[in-house]
Parts: C-alpha cells; sequence; structure tokens
C-alpha cells in the first residue's frame, strides 16, 4: 500500500460502473497513469470535476495490488473556458490524445 501525491492532468477517461470513472493522467513525476475515482460521477462528490478531461490537479493515488485509486483531489485548474470555443476545444482534444499516444507508462519526465 503506497499513497503517493501527483500532479497529473486528465488525458481520458471512461465511466465505470454507476457512479465510478476511470481517468489516463499524465503527470511529469510518473508519466502516463491510469487509475480509477470511485464515486466522482455523484451529484454530491468532492471529486465531480476530477474526472473531467483537461482537469490539472494534484492527485492522492492509493497503490495496491497494482490498481491505483485516486482518493482525494486539490483541481488547479479545470480549464472550462475551453469548452467555450470549439475550436479550441478540438485543438486541445487533439494535443490531449497525442500526449496520450507519445506518452509511455510509468515512465517519469527524463531530464536533460
Amino acid at each position: 500500500m503506497i499513497q503517493t501525491e501527483n500532479t497529473a492532468i486528465v488525458l481520458r477517461y471512461v465511466n465505470y460502473r454507476d457512479n465510478d470513472r476511470m481517468v489516463t493522467l499524465l503527470s511529469p513525476s510518473r508519466g502516463r497513469v491510469d487509475a480509477i475515482i470511485r464515486g466522482c460521477r455523484k451529484p454530491r462528490s468532492h471529486n465531480l470535476n476530477a474526472g473531467e478531461l483537461f482537469a490539472l490537479g494534484d492527485y492522492m493515488m492509493h497503490e495496491n495490488g497494482g490498481h491505483i485509486t485516486i482518493t482525494s483531489v486539490r483541481l488547479i485548474e479545470t480549464f472550462y473556458p475551453l469548452r467555450n470555443d470549439y475550436d479550441r476545444l478540438t485543438c486541445g482534444i487533439y494535443l490531449l490524445n497525442l500526449a496520450e499516444a507519445v506518452s509511455e507508462p510509468e515512465q517519469p519526465e527524463q531530464a536533460e
């Protein structure tokens, strides 16, 4: 059981069961991470916005048996204004997909 806090951005999400969401995060310290946020789709959840695209925050991750669960999030930026402009949203989603394609799972950023 390991708990770590990483600054990361949500690259992709998939709804899972009734109230959970599987997310793919990109973090400079851990690289691409697949995790689950339990209960984030409930209307009164504290992590409601943590599983949305472009959500940037400090994610508290709990790792147990090879599975990563996000227990809490301190959001830094949600980039909500991107959703008001279709062209900016399209470019942003393209860049998220590109970042996901070139990033390796569990490979941190290498300093040069």
